[in-house]
């Protein structure tokens, strides 16, 4: 089973994943999860109805975003991926026929709380299309910091050839890939390979899927170097100052946020490395995968 949890001792998000293991929430419910040293991984696994978007599947999914925002300190990464020849599908064919208006607005109401708690997680998250985006799955990968595809995966934002829109993921989608190539895509609901993905800026990385393991642990062995909190503070950045204008309470907030960080303890430890020639601390605490995915 890919829901191996690592052997004692258990940590706190361990022992939390279990749980919901034991409930069902994790693992029947469509979404598996593996628990390594700083890093979880989120896979999922209902590929015989190409990893469709569920009710159910959002509620786990937003409960391993809500684990990993509790257990920050003893999760540095994050990495979404599936099973099958689908990353994700999109939402769930059987939902959109006969849902009622109320249906349809808490089901998109929860997705929506959902793709807000992955976009703004404190940790380096990581999407890992091993087959096709569509839709929902599209959306999903926008929330993501880092992108890797497979070749041979195709995607799409094919709503309008449902006669659909696609509302909920809407900001995440534009905030990735712009509003010029959101105008296309929107409209067109064309499909297109991890290439055009990379073009597009949906993707970072086109990697070939024998060697996605490879390359998220040369991933994970950089990550270390990098000092945890800033990591962090890093991402709250950006967050700051996308899309504001270059006034003067933006400098302001700028200078804010840089006295805040100088005057922490990852700073003296990487200036006093720095002038060492040695590796910080924070260099020593490794970051692996599940002994499975």
């Amino acid at each position: 089973s890919f829901c191996t949890l690592l052997r004692a001792p258990k940590k706190a998000m361990q022992t939390d994943v279990a749980k919901y293991v034991d409930e069902g929430l994790f693992g029947e419910g469509g979404v598996v999860v593996g628990v390594g040293k700083g890093v979880v991984v989120a896979k999922l696994c209902k590929p015989e109805n190409l990893n469709a978007l569920s009710a159910r599947m959002t509620e786990g999914l937003m409960k391993v975003t809500e684990l990993c925002r509790k257990h920050a300190g003893e999760v540095r990464v994050v990495v979404l991926t599936g099973e099958g020849r689908f990353f994700c599908s999109g939402a769930d064919a059987k939902s959109l026929r006969g849902a009622t208006p109320d249906r349809i607005a808490q089901d998109s109401l929860n997705f929506g709380k959902f793709l807000k708690n992955l976009s703004t997680l404190p940790q380096l998250v990581i999407g890992v299309a091993q087959g096709s985006a569509f839709g929902g799955g599209f959306g999903l990968l926008c929330c993501c910091d880092i992108v890797i595809a497979s070749p041979e995966s195709q995607f799409a934002l094919s709503e309008v050839r449902l006669g659909m829109i696609p509302a909920t993921i809407s900001p995440y989608v534009v905030r990735r890939i712009g509003v010029n190539n959101s105008r296309r895509l929107f409209l067109t609901g064309e499909r297109f390979n991890a290439t055009g993905g990379k073009a597009y800026g949906l993707v970072n990385d086109v990697v070939p899927k024998d060697q996605h393991t490879t390359y998220l642990e040369k991933l994970l062995k950089d990550q270390t170097l990098c000092a945890p909190n800033a990591v962090v503070q890093a991402k709250n950045l950006i967050n700051l100052v996308e899309n504001r204008p270059l006034t003067d309470e933006l400098i302001q907030d700028t200078v804010a946020e840089l006295i805040k960080i100088r005057s922490g303890k990852e700073v003296r430890e990487g200036a006093t490395a720095m002038l060492q020639k040695r590796k910080p601390k924070w260099a020593d605490e490794p970051l692996a995968l599940p002994s499975k995915l």
